[in-house]
């Protein structure tokens, strides 16, 4: 017989609460800010902002942290760690035959606890969705050669998110002011020309140019009698990165010239890149039965035959694990191993989607470093969302008393209408911090600036103090001075925790600026035609840390052309724009519903209809749209006063396949009937409600109303003659209310 087994509900949850008792974990990707200090939406959209934000290239570790920030790296995919002591078999560098230094290659490890084979690719960018991507730092991954033993725990490459302590960082601290500049109203935000330049990241980017049998790619960098038509691995591409000219048998001689094939033509295909990119990898792919080895294909040929080595390579080694070796591999071996097989089978077809291409398949893979730029969205750990609108030089820049430049400017308004109080707290306390570490460096000795040190950790959390201090006791004097230092040069780290405190963060800022009397606002100034100008009120200048979004002024222009429509009439859209064969997206942002309904706030509807027209509904609009620009005589547009819409036109051919019609009613010149037979509730002036038919819900209104005018030619009246002038008026007065009509039914006409 089974034993009865014995379940309690509430010591399980006893037990789960003492678990989960202050672990950052319940608050998930909320742990990295201050949930219980801003409003919940904020919360919800700084998750969001962590799927989008972009990595740095020169990160910091945010002064006021969580201590979630290293969580959340540990489950990183930024970083290759290798968990057991391994060995270094062998090495298979990609180009190395034609690069002087080449930067992708796999290094074959062997597992000695495990005893089993691992591959690790070595690459200089990871590219993700939407042409965006981040750095890694191979500086140990590179120090490694054949039969070199790599210790257990040993990172061999990481993103640029980390340090070399693999601290996790996503965001740069940047000296910050909330003012009521103008440029700073609704979502602006103003940055500092070196701060702009300084907050790098990289986008990465993978360009298909597919040459048919008939296709050849022009000399656009050949010298020196060189056939050049591809930038090398190293090398930049500015505008163009390739031309594609198609061979026409009966304008061969011209299209085909020495000088014509340095000069695009018009009708060739261009693969234009987004400003100056860096090319870093090559992959063909070849249905060829054999690439000719011409001047046009050289290039191709040089990277081609490099690349086989490569794959050749790989797969002897592969082969060797998977067939000869006697150990276990991993899944990453078995891949290898198919894949080098194929990139090496001459009878393999490489397909695009379903069919085979005829010809050959070039993949270049570029990186490029992009600073702050107008219009790009920047965000702090709070939702509090901004976009840059205007980047000043460093010399107009607000300053503080001691020299210390404001890289930022917010809006004042923006933490009130947003509800993101710990702005303002992470602000105060960096602010705090710094002039901490300004007067440290004003004090002679160890022992006080020590002191100073641990007396405002002590001050903003108790328990990080206890910690630290031991810590810091037992060091010896050569590394207390490194580390009051550092502290002094680089800032004072403060945790606060994300879920519980001891004493709220507004009482302890509130005790230590009680405490310390010099601490106080900065005295701010700025710079206007050539003079030193004190502003009227002390600020609070301190570092937040702030992230750079996907989002900016690239992503969300287009140019819409005017010609290019389908079947119906209607504009279409275009795909060249993402095979790089356009500039810019001819697809224009969506004019839609709710910007329709927005503008229409400010803006006569009828000219929300005609820019309608002239944007898309109505052919003949954007005829005479194109007509008007090209005009240089005219000093003003002209437009019919109707359009026909082909929008419109398409839905009441749908409507008349259902048997349906519309009939549009200008209510505002129809006469209708008052409704007498229907009791509804309505609304008073005064805020009651009046149970009645409309018929007599305007009675009332109208009797209201003349009751005012008699009241006011006349105040001594009496009820009832109040009543009977109301009476009299209302029967007098000339207002319609519908035909009459005589007991024979005809109307009649006074």
């Amino acid at each position: 017989m089974p034993e009865v087994q014995k379940y309690s509900l509430k010591e399980e949850l006893e037990k789960k609460d003492a678990e989960l008792t202050n672990d950052p974990s319940l608050y998930g990707m909320s742990a990295l800010t201050y949930p219980h200090y801003i409003n919940s939406m904020r919360s919800v959209m700084f998750c969001s902002h962590l799927k989008q934000y972009l990595v740095p290239l020169h990160p910091d570790f945010p002064l006021v942290f969580t201590n979630s920030e290293n969580i959340v790296g540990q489950y990183s995919d930024g970083y290759k760690q290798v968990k057991n002591e391994c060995e270094v078999i062998h090495k298979v560098v990609k180009f190395e035959d034609i690069l002087e230094h080449p930067n992708i290659y796999k290094l074959f490890l062997f597992d000695r606890k495990k005893k089993k084979y691992d591959v690790v690719e070595r690459g200089e960018v990871e590219n993700l969705t939407e042409n965006f991507g981040y750095q890694y730092q191979n500086d140990v991954i590179d120090s490694l050669e054949e039969g070199d033993t790599i210790p257990a725990g040993t990172t061999l490459y990481r993103s640029t998110s980390y340090d070399e302590d693999m601290n996790y960082r996503f965001g740069t601290n940047v000296m910050t002011m909330y003012t009521l500049d103008p440029y700073t109203s609704e979502d602006a935000a103003v940055v500092s020309r070196s701060f702009a330049e300084r907050f790098k990241t990289i986008e990465t980017e993978v360009f298909q140019i597919k040459l048919n049998d008939n296709d050849y790619l022009l000399n656009l960098r050949g010298k020196d009698g060189e056939y050049k038509p591809l930038p090398d691995i190293g090398e930049f591409a500015d505008g163009i990165l390739a031309c594609i000219r198609t061979q026409f048998n009966s304008q061969l001689l011209y299209d085909f010239s020495a000088d014509n094939l340095r000069r695009p033509f018009s009708s060739d295909r261009k693969i234009y890149t987004p400003g100056e990119v860096e090319v870093i990898d090559f992959t063909i792919y070849s249905n060829a039965d054999e690439i000719v080895d011409t001047p046009f294909n050289a290039q191709i040929n040089k990277y081609l035959k490099s690349q086989n080595i490569y794959w050749q390579d790989i797969y002897d080694t592969c082969r060797w694990i998977v067939e000869e070796s006697g150990y276990d591999y991993s899944k990453e071996i078995k891949y290898l191993y198919k894949r080098s097989n194929e990139m090496l089978d001459p009878n393999k077809r490489w397909k695009e989607g379903d069919s085979a291409f005829s010809n050959v398949s070039i993949e270049i893979t570029t990186r490029k470093v992009r600073s702050l730029s107008k219009g790009q969205k920047i965000t702090g750990r709070y939702g509090n969302k901004s976009v840059i609108s205007q980047i000043r030089e460093d010399e107009d820049m607000p300053y503080t008393e001691d020299g210390t430049r404001v890289d930022l400017l917010l809006n004042l308004f923006a933490i009130i209408n947003r509800t993101t109080s710990f702005v303002i707290y992470e602000l105060a306390i960096n602010s705090i911090c710094r002039k901490v570490r300004q007067r440290m460096a004003t004090l002679k000795t160890l022992k006080q600036k020590e002191n100073l040190l641990f007396d405002i950790i002590h001050d903003f959390n108790e328990e990080q103090y206890a910690k630290m201090k031991p810590m810091y006791n037992m060091m010896n004097d050569k590394e207390k001075v490194e580390l009051i230092e550092d502290t002094i040069e680089n800032g004072i780290l403060i945790h606060q925790s994300p879920i519980r405190e001891t004493k709220a963060i507004f009482y302890r800022i509130m005790d230590i600026l009680d405490k310390y009397d010099w601490l106080t606002p900065d005295v701010v100034y700025v710079n206007q035609n050539g003079r030193k100008i004190k502003t009227m009120s002390r600020h609070w200048v301190g570092e937040l840390l702030i992230m750079k979004l996907k989002q900016s002024d690239q992503r969300g222009f287009s140019a819409r052309s005017t010609g290019a429509v389908d079947t119906k009439g209607l504009p279409v859209r275009s795909y060249k724009s993402r095979q790089h064969m356009e500039k810019h997206s001819d697809t224009a942002v969506r004019f839609g519903e709710f910007e329709t309904l927005n503008f229409s706030i400010g803006v006569p509807s009828n000219d929300i209809a005609l820019f309608h027209a002239l944007y898309r509904t109505s052919p003949k609009a954007r005829a005479d749209f194109v007509k008007n620009i090209f005009n240089i005589n005219k000093d003003s547009f002209k437009v019919d006063k109707f359009y026909i819409s082909r929008v419109a036109e398409l839905f009441d051919v749908m409507l008349k396949s259902l048997g349906c019609e519309i009939d549009f009613v200008d209510t505002d010149t129809r006469i209708e009937g008052y409704n007498n037979t229907t009791i509804k509730p309505h609304t008073l002036k005064d805020g009651g409600t009046m149970l009645c038919t409309d018929y007599e819900f305007f009675l009332h209104e109208r009797r209201e109303e003349i009751k005012k005018e008699v009241l006011m030619e006349n105040l001594l009246l009496t009820t009832e003659q109040l009543e009977k002038e109301v009476e009299r008026r209302l029967r007098d007065t000339k207002f319609l209310t519908g035909p009459v009509y005589d007991d024979d039914g005809d109307m009649i006409v006074e």
